[in-house]
C-alpha cells in the first residue's frame, strides 16, 4: 500500500508516496511540454521569430529544469533540486511573458500553455519546499 506521505518529503525511488507521485506526474507533464516547446520553437515556423526565441528560451529552461530535478531525486542532492527549481522558475517567468505576449497580439492562449504555466509555478513552490528537507531525508 502507498502512504500519503508529506508535501516537504522530495521523491525517491524507493519511499514512493501519494506524493511523491504527484510530483512525478507534473515534472513529466512540464517537461513533456517543454520538450514539445523545443522541438515546435526550434523550426522557427511561425510568423513571429522573436515569439519563437523566447518560446524557445523558455522550453529549454524547462527541460534543464527537468534533468535537474531528476538527477536530484536519483542522486539525492538539494544543490540539484534548487537548480532545477531556478530553471523551472525562470521557465515559469518566460512562460507567463508568452501568456501575456499571446493574450495581446493574437488575443488567444493555448490550453497547454495555461496548464504548463501553472504547473510551473507549483513545481517551483514544491521544489523549494522539498529542497530544504532533501539532505534530512537522504
Amino acid at each position: 500500500m502507498v502512504e500519503c506521505g508529506t508535501i516537504e518529503s522530495p521523491p525517491s525511488f524507493t519511499n514512493v508516496t501519494v506524493w511523491g507521485i504527484i510530483t512525478m506526474i507534473c515534472m513529466l507533464f512540464v517537461g513533456i511540454s517543454s520538450i514539445y516547446g523545443v522541438i515546435g520553437s526550434a523550426s522557427f515556423g511561425s510568423d513571429n521569430f522573436f515569439f519563437d526565441l523566447i518560446n524557445l528560451i523558455g522550453s529549454c529552461f524547462g527541460v534543464a529544469g527537468l534533468i535537474f530535478a531528476i538527477l536530484s531525486i536519483v542522486q539525492k542532492n538539494a544543490a540539484h533540486m534548487r537548480i532545477g527549481m531556478t530553471c523551472y522558475f525562470i521557465s515559469c517567468l518566460i512562460a507567463l511573458v508568452v501568456f501575456i505576449l499571446s493574450l495581446i497580439f493574437w488575443g488567444k492562449v493555448e490550453i497547454r500553455s495555461i496548464f504548463h504555466l501553472l504547473l510551473c509555478i507549483f513545481l517551483c513552490y514544491l521544489f523549494f519546499v522539498q529542497s530544504k528537507n532533501m539532505g534530512a531525508s537522504a
